[in-house]
């Protein structure tokens, strides 16, 4: 046995979303399928030609995927420390919970017969 784990990685994100193009296309363009052939075989046979392309082509793509998620981690999180509204947002967003309860049980109705 392989002490090495396997990750999810950005090539595996991409190939599964390429999988199920596969499978929204099939279901578009030939209907008649049968399921098994258009649900199962041609998804895993898609994603299995998607990462034997990546990693034959683009070996360095899951650490391109790595460094375009540390940037956009990095990037919120300093624009969310520098809004300064994350110890403000709390008590505004228990307000807002509570008048919504209140629209929705008809508090504010007009119309109330007296």
């Amino acid at each position: 046995m392989s002490d090495q784990q396997t990750t999810f990685s950005g090539e595996y994100i991409f190939s599964i979303i390429c999988g199920l193009t596969s499978v929204y296309l099939v279901e578009k363009n030939a209907p008649g399928t049968h399921p098994l052939i258009k649900y199962f075989i041609i998804p895993i046979f898609i994603t299995y030609l998607i990462l034997l392309f990546l990693n034959t082509v683009a070996p360095q793509f899951n650490e391109s995927t790595q460094k375009f998620n540390n940037y956009v981690k990095d990037k919120s999180n300093n624009s969310i420390n520098s809004i300064g509204y994350i110890k403000i947002f709390p008590p505004l967003f228990a307000i807002l919970i509570i008048f919504i309860i209140l629209l929705y049980n008809h508090n504010f109705d007009q119309k109330k017969n007296k």
